[in-house]
């Protein structure tokens, strides 16, 4: 087979556990194989693969643009470039340029595979949706799983090409969006900021968002002394304070 080229990123890289440098070379498509969690992560577009397809019949492949295999136990596994395979396969091809990786494991392939995406284009909301829930997941798998949620959203910024805050924003909605609201940013019709502060604003009146606030330092003042009667094991007392307590609730 004809090599091409070696490749060398250092981001990449240190998405890589492996560490292992890329290596562009030219593999029989019918040798390469799917993989069900590298196909659904970005699910194929039919009206990409037809514009590839045409692309590859009047220009021929574009070699500066191999697809990327997970070398694993003998088998070359797609893990970047569904489209790319799909024009060639369409175009008549037999053989692809392939990018070669070594992975220790599943999850890191995956990661690498989800930073290949944002590096090459700008995701929509429901794409990054999509693929933060992943990244969650992978770290939910023991996988660059850190203690603090700050480092957290750091990792996931780094693997998706975006903000921290960007990060924070997706948790949000993922967690909080009605069906309703989840379905208005797939078609479209919400962007997910917009999303975010619809969620943002319900969320402060809710139960759950006032139990959070800070305590009045009226209330702190009254437990204090609840706890030194307690202490003292002042009964008497202690009933009399929560007697007035209650009736001057009463007045108000």
């Amino acid at each position: 087979m004809k090599k091409l080229s070696i490749l060398v990123d250092e981001k990449k890289l240190d998405l890589n556990n492996s560490g292992s440098v890329l290596l562009a070379r030219l593999i029989p498509i019918h040798e390469i194989k799917l993989k069900k969690e590298f196909q659904e992560l970005f699910p194929l577009n039919p009206a990409n693969v037809i514009k590839i397809t045409q692309r590859i019949k009047e220009n021929g492949y574009d070699a500066t643009q191999p697809i990327h295999i997970w070398e694993k136990d003998g088998s070359h596994i797609l893990i970047d470039g569904h489209h790319r395979r799909e024009g060639a396969i369409g175009a008549g091809l037999y053989e692809i340029p392939c990018c070669q990786h070594e992975f220790s494991s599943i999850e890191s392939a995956l990661e690498y595979a989800i930073s290949l995406q944002t590096e090459r284009r700008n995701l929509s909301d429901v794409e990054l949706l999509k693929a933060l829930k992943i990244v969650d997941t992978l770290k939910s798998r023991g996988l660059g799983a850190e203690g603090e949620k700050g480092k957290s959203a750091a990792r996931s910024a780094q693997i998706l090409g975006i903000s921290t805050s960007r990060v924070e924003k997706l948790r949000t909605v993922e967690k909080y969006a009605t069906d309703e609201i989840k379905a208005k940013i797939e078609s479209g019709e919400y962007t997910l900021n917009k999303a975010y502060l619809l969620i943002r604003d319900s969320l402060k009146d809710t139960p759950t968002e006032k139990a959070g606030k800070k305590p009045s330092k009226e209330l702190i003042k009254f437990l204090r002394v609840l706890q030194k009667h307690l202490e003292e094991n002042n009964i008497d007392e202690l009933h009399s304070l929560i007697d007035r307590e209650l009736e001057k609730a009463d007045e108000r």
